[in-house]
């Protein structure tokens, strides 16, 4: 009789385990992630490039499990398969009853792109996915050109410190200290059918935009959200004005750490803005939102926060809950935490390729599903790329949030997803 192989398996990260309980058609928690070339795709040739791209992200060719207890990753013998765009954006890629690989690559005309839920990696952790799939490709397709010994991604880390789970090995207990935070605006409009995602990206020249944010002191993180919280204020009735309006940011946290983990290793701190009357005054906005970016994102801020997460998972009474229990609490908590959330940014940061293969890549960008509000960014060369992503049928956000950029001089160029009638 022949044995079963037993497989490997690796419990999920702090982080990883909310999304599971709280994933569904609204919201899938899968990101896009995208390289734009400046040649059509080889169908087979990326496949290739797949291939040993996996080989070397062995910890991806998993899928989610789940036990009495917890969610866990587990081995598979299951392949990815490149195919040509033909599915929605960020479309479901966890079902509790299929086990399914949590990525998927595929392509259209010169653009590769790269889906992944969620649970198996953050925005940073993917983008090394993907630029390690296109340093594959482009090897591939111009070997003549780059020779016997073309450089790599410049990616250092080994097989298990791209697995390894970074909240674990930093963190430090300590007593948890319960924050309030306030019940902030939500965005209630038409949406659109069958769940879908409506995407509208604005592109910018990357020196430009820096050079705006430096003109008013601020991070581009900080002038975004600002110009974010007025673009949503403008289109709020005064009386809807009386709750503040809550930003959410993701904060990778290798910034902080060193890690080289290539899974979630990330945590979010909320902003809020409350208008005190009809005015929308940018400069108030932008001084508040910059204080309190200074406040919560300091390193001993950051730790603590970090230590509070995980401090929950690892309650002795709380390990022993059923995981069917533990599912009703988490989507709970995650309800409850949602109500001080009106909107999301986040900044995948500057995308970095070895030079030869610089000339062959136009830009990247990123784009998450949502339920709300979100906008997604990362900079390649002189490409800053800002993604809108809602599921909602006005455009009116994104429209103000461009207009207010453009009037300040910064030109940008709009591409979108095809809108219903009357946008």
């Amino acid at each position: 009789m022949k044995r079963k192989r037993r497989r490997n398996w690796i419990k999920l990260d702090n982080a990883a385990k909310i999304f599971p309980p709280s994933t569904n058609k609204m919201d899938s928690k899968v990101f896009r992630f995208a390289c734009e070339l400046r040649e059509e795709i080889q169908e087979e040739v990326l496949q290739q490039a797949l291939d040993k791209t996996l080989s070397i992200f062995k910890g991806y060719q998993v899928v989610l499990k789940h036990g009495l207890f917890w969610y866990y990753l587990e081995d598979t013998e299951l392949m990815p398969k490149v195919h040509e765009e033909h599915t929605p954006i960020c479309q479901q890629l966890y079902d509790k009853n299929e086990s399914a690989l949590l990525f998927d690559v595929f392509y259209y005309r010169n653009r590769i792109s790269f889906e992944i839920y969620h649970a198996l990696a953050d925005g940073r952790g993917a983008m090394l996915f993907l630029r390690e799939l296109v340093c594959q490709y482009l090897m591939l397709t111009h070997a003549d050109e780059l020779g016997e010994n073309p450089p790599d991604s410049e990616y250092e880390g080994s097989h298990s410190e791209r697995m390894a789970d970074s909240f674990d090995k930093y963190y430090v207990p300590q007593k948890i200290k319960r924050t309030k935070s306030p019940i902030t605006h939500q965005l209630k409009r038409g949406r659109l059918s069958e769940n879908r995602l409506k995407v509208i990206e604005g592109i910018a020249d990357t020196g430009k935009a820096l050079a705006l944010a430096k003109q008013h002191d601020a991070t581009l993180t900080a002038f975004l959200v600002s110009l974010l919280i007025c673009s949503i204020a403008d289109n709020m009735t005064v009386r809807e004005r009386k709750k503040p309006i809550g930003i959410s940011i993701p904060v990778n946290l290798r910034s902080y750490f060193p890690s080289e983990s290539s899974r979630n290793f990330f945590s979010v701190v909320n902003v809020f803005y409350r208008f005190k009357g009809e005015e929308v005054n940018f400069e108030d906005v932008l001084t508040s939102i910059k204080k309190q970016m200074a406040e919560k994102l300091c390193s001993d801020c950051i730790r603590e926060k970090m230590n509070n997460m995980i401090a929950i998972e690892k309650n002795p009474a709380i390990r022993i809950i059923p995981l069917t229990l533990k599912n009703f609490f988490m989507n709970l908590g995650y309800k409850i935490a949602d109500r001080s959330v009106t909107a999301s940014l986040s900044n995948i940061g500057k995308v970095t390729m070895p030079e030869v293969y610089q000339k062959h890549i136009r830009l990247f960008d990123v784009m998450a599903s949502t339920k709300k509000i979100q906008i997604c960014l990362c900079s390649y060369g002189n490409n800053l790329v800002m993604s809108f992503t809602d599921g909602f049928v006005s455009a009116d956000i994104q429209k103000c949030f461009f207009r207010k950029l453009t009037a300040m001089n910064l030109p940008i160029e709009i591409v979108s997803s095809p809108l219903e009638e009357g946008n």
